[in-house]
């Protein structure tokens, strides 16, 4: 989360955490942590925090297969990684809980499919990745977006890398050319 919150909404976003990642009562857990240390605004916005983290974590049991349920917790969190403010990632994650059906969907629709491929055809790598990027946000397809995330940050760190001048052009076009190879995998995969 970036920039600085007071201390009762950093307690909380620890807490909303927490408590999504345990299945322990907020005393069980709260036993570990060490009060003379915390502020008690820190304490108070810590125990929201984990109520609601609670609350998500039973959500998400009680509406996913069980085979995706630790896939969705960790889809959650990188929800909130994703959103810098912490109100905008409550107000997204709720339209998300909303379809939560969604999230583990990875086919596109066709017209979609052909847009990317039409990008690719004219080396916009980018732009096709955002594209693909985007349907899966507009779609709710949270878990798979997660998934997705990873081929379009090596593509991010590779141009920061030639930009650092820590690989040379040669290396990058290599590189790229794997990352357009794996995209043009993901699209065959997601069409079938």
């Amino acid at each position: 989360m970036g920039g600085y919150y007071f201390p009762k909404i950093q307690g909380e976003i620890f807490g909303l955490k927490t408590g999504l990642l345990t299945d322990l009562i907020v005393c069980e857990h709260t036993c570990s942590i060490n009060y003379p240390k915390k502020k008690e605004q820190w304490l108070l916005g810590y125990d929201i925090g984990f109520n609601k983290g609670q609350d998500i974590r039973n959500y998400i049991k009680g509406n996913s297969k069980e085979e995706n349920f630790e896939m969705n917790i960790k889809a959650v969190l990188f929800l909130q990684k994703q959103m810098p403010n912490y109100g905008n990632f409550k107000n997204e994650l709720d339209e998300y809980l909303k379809n939560i059906d969604k999230w583990d969907k990875s086919k596109i629709e066709l017209t979609t499919i052909l847009h990317a491929n039409q990008l690719l055809l004219e080396e916009k790598l980018q732009r096709s990745l955002n594209l693909i990027s985007c349907y899966y946000k507009n779609n709710y397809r949270l878990a798979t977006q997660m998934k997705f995330h990873l081929l379009e940050n090596q593509l991010s760190k590779i141009r920061v890398a030639k930009q650092k001048q820590e690989i040379d052009s040669r290396n990058y076009l290599i590189q790229k050319t794997e990352i357009q190879s794996k995209f043009k995998n993901w699209l065959n995969e997601v069409h079938k």
